[in-house]
């Protein structure tokens, strides 16, 4: 399981308009916009630096999470609240690697969920966390690769994406 801490930092109301017993449906949604929590904490009264939060940011220090919720569930997010986001790979998790790109002694990787429902893109620096993500993201291809090349199959548009699970969990003030 990997950890990063994000703050909520904007919500913006929008209306999608999904397919329902093929019909069109006009339904509220809110995105609710996060960023990678930063050493200093500019929502606090004092502006103190936190060690939790500098430790955060020196391993993440760019990237973004949306998520697109209903109205009702949009409460559960404070602008300036810190979410904890965890995430794992899971053969029956509901996000999808999307994108992963290698710099020089970072990773980004980009999950994103089943439907358009959001995002996680984060650029991780700790070199043991890359080796760890890269060994989690390979894995899972170079064995559905193998079971392809078995197959007489060998292009690599065919890869299933590895799965994930992400939750957001409220971190305490």
């Amino acid at each position: 399981m990997y950890r990063a801490k994000f703050r909520v930092l904007e919500k913006v109301e929008k209306v999608t308009y999904p397919h329902v017993d093929g019909r069109t449906v006009p339904t509220p949604r809110v995105l609710v916009k996060f960023w990678p929590v930063t050493a200093k904490n500019q929502w606090s009264s004092s502006g103190d630096e936190s060690e939790e939060n500098r430790s955060f940011w020196e391993a993440t220090p760019s990237g973004e999470a949306e998520l697109l919720v209903t109205p009702e569930d949009a409460s559960n997010y404070r602008i300036g609240q810190t979410f904890f986001v965890e995430f794992r790979r899971d053969p029956a998790g509901t996000w999808k690697l999307g994108v992963v790109t290698l710099f020089t002694g970072a990773i980004e990787i980009g999950i994103y969920p089943d439907g358009d429902t959001g995002k996680l893109k984060m650029n991780v620096q700790r070199a043991g966390t890359v080796r760890s993500l890269l060994e989690d993201v390979t894995r899972p291809m170079d064995e559905a690769l193998v079971a392809l090349i078995a197959q007489g199959k060998a292009n690599g548009y065919d890869l299933p994406a590895p799965r994930w699970s992400v939750t957001f969990t409220s971190a305490p003030e």
